[in-house]
């Protein structure tokens, strides 16, 4: 409360009322103490009880307008607050209009990886799959069935893909919007960024796709692992017993995914309340 208190005063200061009040503030107390007892003039006292009270009134009026002057301020203050959260809430609800479509794209491809590829024919688009296991992620570099791309285009390729597409977008909003009247927005999509670039093992995971160890591919060897679901590499790895650089990278994709989908959850549901609050202040 003090805090928002001392903002508001802080904003006052710098206003155009501010110096024309502390104008008349200062003529108000020039007058009262032209009025004061103190000052002794050859005057008849009729004569200086009139001055008084004309400078009295004077400077009582001038207080008056002051306070008139701090109101009206204030009145404008609050209506250009208003509008610049407007036009900062249309701005965001205008871009999401294309970040929904990315963000729909990116979930298709993203249960892509997280389904096991006997499942890859079911409707994959109609929101996020949840609780998933490492196991489930055994089909990714298989093709994602999907007429637009090719068969042999492996569905984490084009995973990745959609998100580099989803990030740069985020990105953009970054630059071009002040996040001054929606900080939580900017702090999930901050979030987004910092906790996934932390987990990002695409180097390793696409890389595998080329990367030949003994008479196979990586990507087969990750395949033939997570299908069978022999060893618990998500245990091993919290309790640091997990020496394979390939499984490493495989579980840190798990948590990427897992924390990407949690943010975009939050993405979503903060860009709403925000739609909400666009539509009351319209009305």
């Amino acid at each position: 409360m003090k805090k928002r208190v001392k903002v508001k005063f802080k904003k006052w200061m710098h206003s155009q009322a501010a110096k024309v009040s502390f104008v008349l503030l200062v003529i108000s107390a020039v007058l009262l103490t032209m009025a004061s007892p103190s000052i002794k003039v050859s005057w008849s006292d009729e004569l200086v009880a009139y001055v008084n009270n004309v400078l009295i009134g004077t400077a009582v009026g001038l207080l008056g307008i002051i306070v008139t002057i701090s109101f009206v301020q204030s009145a404008l203050d609050k209506q250009t607050t208003k509008n610049e959260k407007v036009e900062e809430y249309k701005k965001i609800v205008r871009y999401n209009k294309y970040l929904q479509i990315l963000i729909n794209e990116y979930m298709v491809y993203y249960n892509h990886v997280v389904t096991p590829i006997d499942k890859h024919g079911i409707e994959l688009d109609k929101g996020f799959i949840q609780g998933f296991t490492l196991k489930d992620m055994s089909g990714m570099y298989y093709g994602s069935l999907l007429i637009r791309d090719g068969f042999n285009t492996p569905a984490i390729k084009k995973f990745y893909e959609v998100e580099e597409k989803l990030s740069s977008y985020l990105l953009r909003w970054n630059e071009e919007i002040d996040f001054k009247y929606t900080p939580n927005l900017e702090a999930i999509i901050n979030e987004f960024f910092a906790k996934s670039k932390e987990l990002d093992s695409r180097g390793n995971i696409l890389g595998a796709l080329e990367t030949v160890a003994g008479n196979k591919k990586l990507s087969e060897t990750i395949t033939t692992e997570l299908t069978e679901g022999k060893v618990d590499y998500l245990t091993k790895f919290n309790d640091g017993e997990l020496q394979s650089n390939v499984m490493t990278s495989v579980v840190f994709l798990y948590y990427f995914l897992n924390v990407q989908q949690e943010c975009i959850k939050r993405l979503i549901s903060e860009i709403s309340s925000i739609e909400n609050e666009l539509k009351a202040l319209s009305n």
